[in-house]
């Protein structure tokens, strides 16, 4: 193997373990029943969170 290839493959391990601890963290969140949002779970003063609710209501 290059080096080239070896440091590749070094890179997108680490990217792949960043992006799995981000994903698990979120889960983790999730059962624990913590919002995984911006807004702390004051959705309603961020106006960010659950858009397509209320874009659903709007249809109706």
């Amino acid at each position: 193997m290059t080096p080239k290839t070896i440091a590749t493959i070094i890179i997108a391990s680490v990217i792949a373990l960043l992006f799995i601890a981000v994903v698990a963290n979120e889960i983790i969140k999730k059962k624990k029943g913590k919002p995984s949002c911006s807004c702390g779970g004051n959705c309603g003063a961020c106006g960010l969170c659950h858009l397509d609710k209320d874009n659903e209501a709007d249809k109706t």
